[in-house]
């Protein structure tokens, strides 16, 4: 067997028999978490956000809950920034080869500048404008 099979049925075979995935969970979970719309992706990021909350519900406290939670938990920001990071954010996550929700957020950002500053990232606008 190789190791591709065996990883395989091991994740068919094993987690997805002794794991169900209800609607509740589905539900549940699209609050918190972006969903990917693979089924296997989202049967993972499900699985991991059940596991954050029963741990929850058994008391464990959140600093400690904090370094399991899924990588796609939603989360809302407030941030301050200066031209030269902002600048240098921008350069990076505006890359195609950004993830697409970080590229998603970078170009939030850009389109949030105020007017009287857009001149300081006028090349980014530039560049940009087409995506």
């Amino acid at each position: 067997m190789q190791e591709t099979d065996m990883n395989n049925t091991f994740v068919r075979e094993i987690l997805y028999k002794n794991y169900k995935i209800t609607a509740e969970n589905v539900a549940r979970a699209s609050k918190y978490v972006e969903l990917t719309g693979d089924d296997e992706q989202d049967f993972f990021i499900i699985q991991a956000l059940e596991n954050v909350r029963l741990l929850a519900l058994k008391g464990v406290k959140s600093d400690n809950l904090k370094h399991i939670i899924p990588e796609s938990y939603l989360t809302d920001l407030v941030m301050t920034i200066n031209v030269r990071s902002l600048r240098n954010f921008l350069q990076l996550r505006l890359s195609k080869s950004a993830h697409k929700s970080i590229r998603a957020l970078a170009n939030e950002m850009l389109t949030s500048i105020p007017v009287e500053h857009l001149f300081l990232y006028k090349d980014l606008l530039e560049e940009n404008k087409n995506d």
